[in-house]
């Protein structure tokens, strides 16, 4: 018995790296993508620009996508889910 994790794949400035950095990931696995912080368009296209090649190499069955919903705009089997914060009272 466990907890089942699901990978998350940010993005950035490891694009030149991203085949080491995909490496401990499943093929065929669910993964978790977040567009959060990512609120400009110039930062979007960091998104776009390794998009394919996430897909190329990890083939996954079902990505999750949280933050903005750009889902319209990318391949693959997306599951959007909005992101809730709430405050904390300390």
């Amino acid at each position: 018995m466990g907890l089942k994790v699901i990978p998350a794949i940010t993005f950035g400035s490891f694009e030149k790296d991203l085949d080491m950095y995909c490496a401990g990931i499943p093929k065929h696995s669910t993964i978790a993508i977040s567009t959060m912080g990512e609120g400009r368009w110039a930062n979007y296209k960091g998104l776009y620009s390794i998009w394919d090649k996430i897909l190329e190499l990890l083939e996954p069955d079902t990505i999750l996508l949280y933050g903005k919903d750009l889902s319209a705009n990318l391949a693959g089997n997306i599951v959007y889910k909005r992101y809730v914060t709430s405050k904390v009272a300390l």
